[in-house]
């Protein structure tokens, strides 16, 4: 019986998974601090290969203000650091053994989606639940072409996916057929960047917008 109820209590472990290095970057560090009072999280991450890492205090402060201890663990530069690293991220996840993956998908990971597929495949058929946080549902860079087919089958290995507005969610359920569960989540204004420095009218003055300018964002 106790061990029943300490496990009913016990919280689960998320794995999360994206950039330490730009917005994603921001984005899970002010994620991280409120997840870890509900998981017991760890974050993992990639090399950036031409805009190369390794991710420093330097270039992303408030990653290593807020998450302790982030692991960069694919660092994919030929086909042998490519196998290497895909060792040591399934490696790396077996020994954490998570409840939850989060995958944080940029446009790194919807190219390199061929590395992700048996991962999570082979994680799923373990029963860890997957979910996505897909902050650009088709590819924002057009000089690469994906394959519609086979980026559908890796969308649909998440249980459940996260993306930004409605627009997003019908994309991915009419081009990408995603069959699962999609969770809107809104986004507001990011004033954690600047720790509320600007109001509306400092950044007008700021940015030389005058304040009958009509603006969009």
């Amino acid at each position: 019986m106790k061990k029943f109820i300490n496990k009913l209590f016990m919280k689960k472990k998320l794995a999360i998974f994206g950039s330490l290095k730009f917005g994603v970057g921001d984005y899970i560090a002010h994620l991280y601090p409120h997840l870890n009072q509900y998981f017991i999280t760890e974050v993992f991450s990639f090399s950036h290969m031409a805009l190369d890492d390794p991710v420093t205090p330097k270039e992303s402060p408030l990653v290593f203000k807020n998450i302790p201890n982030p692991k960069l663990i694919v660092r994919p530069t030929n086909y042998k650091t490519l196998a290497q690293s895909y060792l040591n991220l399934k490696k790396a996840l077996y020994q954490f053994n998570p409840d939850i993956i989060n995958f944080q998908v940029s446009s790194f990971i919807q190219v390199l989606h061929f590395f992700f597929i048996p991962i999570l495949t082979n994680l799923k058929n373990h029963g860890i639940k997957i979910l996505f946080t897909i902050h650009d549902v088709i590819n924002v860079r057009d000089i690469l072409e994906l394959d519609e087919e086979i980026i559908a089958n890796f969308y649909n290995l998440a249980d459940t996916v996260f993306v930004g507005n409605e627009n997003e969610a019908k994309k991915i359920r009419n081009i990408y057929h995603y069959n699962n569960n999609i969770e809107i989540s809104y986004h507001g204004i990011y004033d954690l960047f600047d720790q509320n420095l600007f109001t509306q009218n400092k950044a007008r003055q700021y940015l030389d917008i005058k304040p009958d300018d009509f603006l969009i964002l």
